[in-house]
């Protein structure tokens, strides 16, 4: 190990300037922007079963502008089909298509007070839409929403800053429609005893840790599964959050910016390696064991790209 090395934990900076709120103004929507916008409330249903077409995506928003959402008066959802399965002819359409629009006479009211709409999307009402038979796992549809105000104005992912869109006021314009295998709660969850099976051309602190780790659900995904994990033990040890994700008959871990670097640029993890998205195969039938594939970057810390296969074995 080059005792030299020193890795730096960037989120230790946005802790120290969370103190005190009355040291600076709280960022709110009449300050933000002018307009209104689609507010996320929650989601049941986030993925389409490729098998079932009388399946659906189900969710809920309202909408928000100065007057408390009242000055809005629809709600619309644009659609493009992106076909991630050319092998059997490539059905993409990048053009938007209208899919559905609702008025505010359809609007009920949300758990925060403001108008809203909860929106169900049945599979077999896009398949129909673009002319398509069947779809595949990973193929997916991506949906751009939209809301027009009692003055004609239109308002968008395109034409809403970023801080509208973002985390904090819990923009909701734009969202995909995965086609995936649903998997119950009970697979692939609960302990498993973690270990590498090729950890490639890289430091020996460049680790996660291994034994036994406990694989939970990421709600409302009924694919993902997060495990937690421990990085770079000889350090100190800094905590994550892995996401996998069983596409049918495949796995993909989730890459992730560690946050960390000896110097810039930080230490990533990807999936993606020569151009294709790295996956395992997987039965999702039997979760006994499955293993992921992910890609260390070493970021400036002079190594890398690393690769790393870690198994899992229920215990």
């Amino acid at each position: 190990m080059n005792n030299k090395i020193i890795i730096f934990v960037l989120a230790i900076l946005a802790l120290n300037s969370c103190a005190d709120p009355e040291l600076g103004p709280v960022l709110t929507f009449d300050i933000a922007t002018k307009g209104a916008y689609i507010r996320f409330v929650d989601a049941t249903i986030v993925e389409f079963d490729k098998d079932d077409p009388n399946g659906f995506l189900e969710y809920e928003v309202d909408f928000v502008d100065e007057e408390d959402g009242t000055t809005v008066v629809e709600y619309g959802l644009d659609v493009t089909f992106i076909d991630n399965t050319p092998d059997n002819g490539d059905d993409s359409e990048s053009n938007l298509t209208f899919y559905q629009s609702w008025q505010s006479s359809e609007f009920s009211t949300s758990v925060n007070g403001n108008p809203g709409l909860q929106v169900n999307i049945p599979l077999g009402e896009l398949l129909s839409l673009f002319g398509l038979s069947e779809v595949a796992a990973t193929d997916q549809f991506r949906f751009f929403g939209y809301v027009i105000d009692n003055k004609g104005n239109r308002y968008s992912s395109t034409n809403s800053t970023p801080t509208v869109r973002g985390s904090a006021f819990q923009g909701y314009f734009d969202f995909p429609g995965t086609v995936t295998c649903p998997i119950s709660d009970d697979l692939f969850t609960g302990t498993y005893l973690m270990d590498y099976t090729e950890f490639g051309d890289s430091p020996a602190w460049a680790t996660f840790n291994t034994g036994e780790v406990t694989i939970g659900l990421r709600s409302p995904s009924r694919t993902v599964r997060v495990i937690p994990i421990v990085a770079y033990q000889a350090f100190g040890g800094f905590d994550f959050n892995l996401e996998v994700d069983f596409i049918c008959d495949r796995v993909v871990a989730s890459g992730f910016d560690t946050g960390l670097s000896c110097a810039a640029p930080n230490i990533n993890f990807t999936n993606v390696f020569g151009g294709e998205q790295v996956m395992e195969p997987a039965d999702i039938t039997d979760d006994s064991q499955f293993s992921i594939t992910l890609y260390e970057d070493g970021g400036g810390c002079g190594y890398g790209p690393s690769i790393r296969t870690i198994q899992f074995t229920k215990q």
